[in-house]
């Protein structure tokens, strides 16, 4: 029994009410836990109206049918691409388009950084003012903000950077520009891709495996529960696809 099977097993028919009234605040798990409370518990009761059961399950369903076309992979990145004669895993376009944005408003955030500087010195060779130093304060921390959000997304740029899996009749190839083990690395069709699960849960590795070795692809840190179910649909698709 998951977490929230837990804890709407404890909740009260007027509190499972005031749920299944916000379904759409609702994570996928939570979703699933509160259809199979009510299916088990209040079906028959006409407390919980049947247009909030529907809304409730044509909401799962939409999730399901999401989940299935991939399209939650979006928000780690990554995208599954089908052509007649391959197979491939590689950074989504939406992704490209985030990290696009990404360096814009750093590299505007970072500005501030330069202003800051003036600003502290101003500040030093002028009487104190505490409107200054304020102002000082405000631009200096939007500026290290822009900084650190322009190296993140630089490193996720340079990591993406040439990345895919492809699938061939011939053969699986992976490209990782930052790891010279695996520049355009073949591996026999017969490998295949798995979810590796941390101890602690918080990091997914995308693992190829086959008779000799486990390769470590690509990790993914605090991926909901909606984006795992669409990467486990993608490795399906990409281990059972025949080319």
């Amino acid at each position: 029994m998951n977490t929230y099977s837990k804890l709407f097993e404890n909740k009260e028919l007027p509190e499972i009410k005031n749920i299944i009234d916000n379904t759409e605040s609702l994570t996928y798990e939570a979703k699933l836990a509160l259809q199979k409370i009510i299916t088990e518990k209040y079906s028959d009761n006409n407390y919980i109206s049947s247009e909030k059961i529907q809304n409730l399950n044509s909401s799962l369903e939409s999730d399901d049918n999401n989940i299935k076309s991939l399209r939650y992979l979006n928000y780690i990145g990554i995208d599954l691409f089908k052509e007649n004669d391959k197979i491939t895993v590689r950074k989504s376009n939406s992704a490209k388009i985030r990290d696009f944005w990404g360096i814009f408003l750093s590299s505007f955030m970072i500005i501030f950084l330069l202003l800051s500087i003036y600003y502290r010195a101003k500040f030093f060779l002028s009487e104190f003012q505490l409107s200054g130093f304020i102002s000082a304060i405000i631009i200096t921390s939007i500026g290290i903000l822009g900084l650190i959000l322009f190296l993140k997304t630089l490193d996720r740029i340079t990591f993406y950077k040439d990345f895919f899996i492809t699938k061939t009749n011939d053969n699986i190839i992976i490209n990782q520009k930052h790891n010279k083990d695996l520049n355009r690395k073949r591996f026999p069709t017969s490998s295949k891709l798995y979810i590796q699960h941390s101890d602690n849960e918080d990091i997914i590795t995308l693992v190829l495996r086959n008779d000799t070795e486990n390769i470590n692809i690509i990790g993914f840190k605090d991926i909901n529960s909606i984006s795992l179910k669409s990467l486990e649909n993608m490795v399906n698709q990409f281990n059972n696809l025949a080319i």
